[in-house]
Order: C-alpha cells, then sequence, then structure tokens
C-alpha cells in the first residue's frame, strides 16, 4: 500500500517538475547563450577600443616629438650651431695645448676612461665581452674633444650633461658654452634621452647633450658606424625637408647596450642639408603612455613591438624591466607585424592564454606591432558568474517546484483519502463484500478524509442494510415455516 500511496505523489511531483523546469532551464540555456555571445563581443569591443586608444596615444606622442624636432631644425640658431660647431670641433688641435706630451695625455687619460669607468659601467648593463680600448676614436679633434667633455669632465657618467664649459680657451667650447643650455633645456623639459647633432658628410656627431662614447666620433668611419643611429643618419641625410625618420629599437653601445631608438630630421640651408637633428627618445615616456591609459584595466597588458620582435615598451614596469629590448614571439606579434589588424584567442609569449587585440602602427617609415592581451579567465569571469548565478536559479526553482509538488500531492490525497489505486482496491472489496480486507485497507484516522470516508459511510451503509435484509429474510423465513406448521394442523385435523 506505500507503494501504491507514492505512486500519484511521484507522478505529480515529476509531472511539475517537468513542466516548471522545463521552460526555466530552457530560458536559462538561452540566457547563457545570448548573454555569453553579448559579453563576448562587449569584451573584444574593449579590447579593440583599448588597442586603439593606445595606438592613438603612441602616433599622438611621436606626431608631437616629430613636430618638435621639426621646429627646432628649421630654427636658424640649430642651423648655425651645426656648422659652427663643426668648423670649431676641426679646430680643436690648433686651438689648445698640442705639444705631443699633451697630446698623449689626452690619449692616455681618454683609454683610462674607457677601459675603466665606462667599461665598468658597460659590464653592469651587458654581458657581452667587449674591447673597451677599440672604440676610443681616432682622429685628434675626436680624441681632445672627448677628452674635453668626457674624461675631463668632473660630472660622473649620466651627469656630463652638467658642464657647460671645457677647460679650454677653444672656439668649440665658446659655442658650448652659448648653445648647451638651450639643447639642455630642450632635452629636459621633453624627457629625452639626448639631442645631436650631426654633420652630413662623416656624420661626425658634433654635439650632444650627454656626451655618451658617441660624441665627437663619424657615424660613417667610427667606431659606431653599424649603430641603429647611424642607420638613421644615413636615411635622414638622404631625406627630404620637412620629413622625421625613426630608427629600429635596437641596442646602442654607447648608452652601455640599453635598447634605444631615434627620431631624426635633416637641417637644410640655402637648399642643402647642413646637418642632421637627433633626437633620442626616452622609451619610458612609450611605457608610461601605454602604462597609464591601462589603470582601468588592471588586469590588461599592452606592448609595443619593433620589426624584429623586441620589447620597446609594456605597460607592466616590472614586466618592461624584464623585457625591454627582448626578442618575444606569438602569432599575434606576427600578424601585426605584417599590418594585420584583429582579434585571436591563443598563447602570449608566457604561454598564458589570452584574448589578444593587435594592430600594426606606421611611425614614420618604422613598423611596429601594438598588441593587447587580457586573460580568458578575466574574459569570462561575468559568464563564469553568470552561469553559477544559473545553476543556483535552476536549483532554487527545482527546489520551490518540488515542494510545491510534494504539498499539492498531500493535499489532492487529502482530498482523496488515499490513493486512487488504494481507493479502486477499497470499493472492489465493498463490491466483494470483503469486510475485513476493507478494514485491512483502511486504518487509523483515513477512513475519516475526503473521498475515502464517504466510501466508509457507503460500506458501513451496505453492511447496515444487509444485516437489515437479513434480519428480515430470517424474520420472514420464520413466518413461512409458522404458517407452514398451522396449516399442516388444519389440514390433519
Amino acid at each position: 500500500m506505500k507503494v501504491l500511496k507514492a505512486s500519484l505523489k511521484r507522478k505529480l511531483v515529476i509531472s511539475m517538475l517537468i513542466i516548471g523546469l522545463l521552460p526555466l532551464l530552457s530560458n536559462i540555456a538561452l540566457n547563457f547563450s545570448l548573454s555569453g555571445k553579448a559579453m563576448e563581443s562587449a569584451a573584444n569591443l574593449k579590447m579593440t577600443l583599448l588597442g586603439n586608444n593606445k595606438k592613438y596615444l603612441i602616433e599622438s606622442y611621436v606626431d608631437d616629438v616629430g613636430k618638435q624636432l621639426l621646429r627646432l631644425a628649421e630654427d636658424k640658431m640649430t642651423t648655425y650651431a651645426s656648422e659652427a660647431m663643426l668648423d670649431a670641433l676641426n679646430q680643436l688641435p690648433d686651438q689648445v695645448d698640442n705639444s705631443p706630451e699633451d697630446l698623449q695625455r689626452y690619449s692616455r687619460e681618454l683609454k683610462d676612461f674607457y677601459v675603466g669607468e665606462f667599461s665598468s659601467k658597460l659590464d653592469q648593463h651587458s654581458t657581452a665581452a667587449i674591447d673597451t680600448s677599440a672604440l676610443i676614436p681616432a682622429s685628434q679633434e675626436s680624441v681632445i674633444a672627448q677628452y674635453l667633455y668626457i674624461s675631463n669632465n668632473p660630472h660622473a657618467i649620466g651627469e656630463k650633461d652638467m658642464l657647460d664649459l671645457g677647460d679650454d680657451n677653444s672656439l668649440y667650447s665658446q659655442l658650448h658654452e652659448a648653445y648647451h643650455p638651450v639643447f639642455r633645456s630642450v632635452q629636459d623639459r621633453y624627457g629625452y634621452e639626448d639631442v645631436f647633432l650631426v654633420e652630413p658628410d662623416k656624420g661626425t656627431i658634433v654635439y650632444s647633450v650627454f656626451k655618451n662614447i658617441g660624441f665627437a666620433t663619424s657615424l660613417v668611419q667610427g667606431p659606431h658606424k653599424n649603430s641603429n643611429l647611424a642607420d638613421l643618419f644615413r636615411r635622414a641625410v638622404a631625406g627630404e625637408k620637412g620629413q622625421v625618420y625613426l630608427a629600429n629599437f635596437k641596442p646602442y653601445l654607447p648608452s652601455f647596450e640599453a635598447a634605444s631608438w631615434f627620431i631624426a630630421t635633416p637641417i637644410y640651408k640655402d637648399g642643402k642639408v647642413s646637418g642632421v637633428l637627433v633626437f633620442q627618445l626616452a622609451t619610458d615616456q612609450i611605457a608610461n603612455i601605454i602604462a597609464n591609459s591601462n589603470e582601468s584595466v588592471p588586469n590588461v597588458k599592452a606592448y609595443l613591438v619593433s620589426g624584429d620582435q623586441s620589447v620597446i615598451a609594456h605597460s607592466d614596469r616590472q614586466e618592461y624591466g624584464r623585457l625591454k629590448g627582448v626578442e618575444v614571439q606569438s602569432g599575434a606579434v606576427d600578424l601585426a607585424l605584417q599590418g594585420q589588424t584583429g582579434l585571436v584567442s591563443g598563447t602570449d609569449y608566457q604561454g598564458e592564454q589570452v584574448l589578444t587585440a593587435y594592430m600594426p602602427i606606421e611611425l614614420s617609415g618604422l613598423s611596429l606591432a601594438l598588441v593587447v592581451d587580457e586573460p580568458l579567465d578575466s574574459v569570462m569571469s561575468s559568464v563564469y558568474t553568470l552561469r553559477q548565478w544559473g545553476l543556483v536559479l535552476a536549483v532554487l526553482g527545482a527546489l520551490f517546484i518540488g515542494v510545491y509538488a510534494v504539498v499539492l500531492a498531500r493535499s489532492v490525497l487529502k482530498k482523496l483519502g488515499g490513493d486512487p489505486a488504494e481507493l479502486q482496491a477499497v470499493a472492489q472489496a465493498i463490491a466483494r463484500e470483503e469486510w475485513e480486507e476493507v478494514d485491512g485497507l483502511v486504518q487509523g484516522e483515513r477512513a475519516r478524509d475526503g473521498v475515502l470516508s464517504s466510501m466508509m459511510t457507503m460500506k458501513e451503509s451496505i453492511q447496515d442494510n444487509i444485516v437489515r435484509e437479513r434480519k428480515i429474510s430470517q424474520q420472514n423465513a420464520r413466518i413461512r415455516q409458522a404458517l407452514s406448521s398451522v396449516k399442516s394442523s388444519v389440514i390433519v385435523t
């Protein structure tokens, strides 16, 4: 009987769960699909906008630098300084103490600087074995200029710009005292690494703010003729007026092998190139641009890559310090350097699963790649949260429907007084007049509930009628028997 009784409850619960959960689960599944696609589209849009914003900021920065470069190159002071300092540099051997002993002293002290202070500093930044004595310039004017403003400069490396006037009475030093504060102010105001004036024939750097060991050397024949600065000089000196050129991002030995890049423009006078003006760009500026535009999205990282796939700038300052100038490999970088723009899910240079926006950047003839990454876990976190809430709602819905179905089943059974199968068994037992079986089927208080109560009332009524009919039948039988006896007596007499 317990099995029979449970059947209606089970059917009601299962039916209501199916009826209630099917639309609920269908709705949740549809929401999962639509919201997942919507969130994916939103993530794609966010990454694209971030990439475009960073691209715009980088292009704007380089464009502003180019405009500053052109303004300074077109200034008559720059034109005059370029020519005058070249002439004065060539006259140095005649305007300083130039006895054999003095020249030997200049060379000796300059060599001491190269193999001592410069070499020690270089070892801190590079593991390559470099014979620094081989970097010493050969010409007298170059040796004297470097002696005056590098080895005999009382300021430490990185602070050589503090010397305005060399320890001599040469024309070069007089010109340096006049122009150096101006160019140093430009360098300091706009945050450049250095500013150079280069003469057009031999590519001699006739002036620089910080006086690294490239100062007074030839970019055509000197020790740094194969540097990215030398490549840039050759492009700029053959370039057109009003055009700017960018160097590839590569290690530059005079900057202690730090990955460096430069921007240059030719200086024109009377229709001819009279020199080349060069800014050494501070790569930290680009890194700051990328990092500062990334503050609202902390999980996103962005980095700028040169044509040889080395990192120029990175939004994560710690990563930037580790990866600056390091070559990175990823499919997104390859696609961007091929001039393509798009979004892709894949693996970044660290092997992490990311959503990547990639795009090319063309800067004054230099092809770069901008890559913006966000971990897929971060991208999908909202989708995961939505799905978790959907599952919670499904479980709560199932519980609610299940509880409601049980309560409803109990209410129905209470109205009936029992399971329909049990009522059927009771009815059949009543029809057979199996009263003990009926009493066995119906026990306790249940006989007082619903339809079963009526059936029990009907059963009692039937029982009473049967008892009454039996009594009447018995009385009739006795009467017939009595009449039969009377009749027999009359006939005998």
